[in-house]
């Protein structure tokens, strides 16, 4: 990260100011919502505090009270984060997508969760779960125009570059567009990023996805 992204990192307090509601009122909406099991309760305080982005969510739900339409996911996993987007946005019409079994890059990048947690976290109404490679999405993917993106797929190259071109070209003015993992640790997301930040017109920030390590979510708002 170099000295000018640094300056756009924010914590979880400033993230939360700059659209208007406070950590603690995010926390009750995100208890009172999904539970008090969830990843960032149960971190909270510690050490190894992380899971701030289903806080993100809880924040986002409540500056953006129905004027979020259509979210896209990009990398089901185990469908926990989906199964956070549909208790937050009950009404919203929630894509996720995620690699098929037959798909050659499966068996080593898939988070292969096809049991019942898997069907039960997936099983509301309002989500469509798409399992493709996100090369392969048409363009009918773009048809609802997308006002919450969060990327949390394939964290190798060419993957997640073509799932942030996804992105870009899918998010609807104003929307969120959020990605998950840039760190060290994932130097392929971190160069993705980085190369986005640098030729799109929109500003790119980060917010420190947990307290223990260089870790975080970076994000803009589509213009």
């Amino acid at each position: 990260m170099n000295s000018k992204d640094k300056q756009n990192v924010k914590s979880k307090e400033e993230f939360c100011s700059s659209i208007g509601i406070s950590v603690k009122e995010a926390e009750k909406i995100l208890r009172s919502t999904c539970g008090g099991e969830l990843l960032y309760f149960k971190s909270k305080g510690t050490p190894k505090e992380r899971g701030i982005g289903q806080l993100i969510f809880a924040a986002i739900s409540n500056s953006r009270a129905g004027k979020i339409k259509n979210i896209l996911e990009m990398g089901t996993g185990d469908g926990t984060t989906t199964k956070i987007f549909t208790q937050l946005f009950p009404s919203t019409k929630i894509y996720t997508v995620d690699l098929p079994p037959e798909d050659i890059d499966y068996s080593q990048y898939a988070l292969q969760y096809r049991g019942k947690l898997f069907n039960d976290n997936i099983s509301s109404p309002n989500i469509i779960s798409v399992q493709n490679n996100t090369f392969a999405l048409t363009d009918t993917i773009y048809a609802d125009n997308f006002d919450l993106i969060w990327v949390d797929g394939g964290h190798r190259f060419p993957s997640v570059a073509w799932d942030a071109h996804i992105a870009y070209r899918a998010a609807a003015p104003g929307a969120l567009v959020l990605f998950h993992d840039y760190k060290p640790g994932e130097p392929d997301v971190v160069k993705v990023i980085n190369y986005v930040n640098a030729i799109i017109k929109e500003e790119v920030y980060f917010v420190k996805d947990n307290v223990y390590e260089e870790h975080y979510i970076a994000y803009f708002t589509k213009e």
